[in-house]
């Protein structure tokens, strides 16, 4: 199994666009959403509209960013064999899994 891992840090408007894309990946892959305490609710928008989704909650001071702690953080979570990391505003494609596979 691959899991896609996704850092958040104040991108939810993109968010909202992309993971209704990437959730055609859900029979393939776990998803991983990791909200780096972003203060827009990401974490809750997640958790609603995508339930099958995992999320991690990166409880770090407001000013802070780390994209290597974030996926850190969602490999840590993660049960996959593999990796894939995207960002918030990345257009996944239905043959995004055959084209990025080991």
């Amino acid at each position: 199994m691959i899991s896609i891992i996704i850092p958040c840090k104040n991108r939810l408007n993109h968010l909202e666009l992309t993971l209704p894309l990437t959730k055609r990946l859900l029979g393939e892959c776990e998803i991983i959403v990791v909200s780096y305490n972003c203060p827009m609710g990401t974490s809750d928008y997640v958790s609603k509209t995508f339930p099958e989704f995992k999320v991690v909650k990166a409880d770090v001071k407001p000013e802070e960013w780390s994209l290597s702690h974030a996926r850190n953080l969602g490999y840590l979570a993660s049960k996959g064999d593999a990796l894939l990391f995207i960002d918030a505003d990345t257009k996944v494609k239905s043959d995004f899994i055959s084209k990025h596979s080991l």
